[in-house]
């Protein structure tokens, strides 16, 4: 799914809901968007996820954006938290960041943008929208 798309879509859209499903290793979004003037309601379904990590998830949060980010930012930008969840072995085990690095190889992140509530990142494989009507 191409970055350009999953932003036309979530650009500005107001996120009615979001589901985790573990056993499936999806997240699923649902957005109200109001592209081109015309009001429709998406899905933004991220598959093979393998961990998030939200903040401020508060009704009527507007998502801005979402965008990918390497693997190396991704790292640098959450070094803090890697180091304090690394011994609850989260998001997996390893010792080097190289492993870490190399075991993330074929995961992207997304990361969520709001103006208001929800901010986070989505480790996952890929992405697909859907328009729900």
């Amino acid at each position: 799914m191409s970055d350009f798309f999953i932003n036309q879509v979530s650009g500005d859209s107001k996120i009615l809901a979001y589901a985790v499903d573990f056993e499936r290793a999806t997240i699923t979004m649902t957005l109200q968007s109001n592209l081109a003037g015309n009001p429709a309601v998406y899905t933004i379904t991220f598959e093979n996820m393998l961990t998030f990590y939200f903040l401020d998830s508060i009704k009527d949060s507007i998502l801005f954006q979402i965008d990918t980010c390497t693997l190396q930012d991704f790292i640098k930008l959450n070094q803090e938290l890697l180091i304090e969840r690394r011994t609850h072995n989260w998001p997996v085990y390893y010792e080097t960041t190289d492993q870490l690095i190399e075991y993330l190889d074929d995961y992207t992140c997304y990361r969520l943008v709001a103006s208001s509530g929800l901010n986070g990142w989505i480790l996952a494989k890929k992405s697909k929208v859907q328009k729900v009507y």
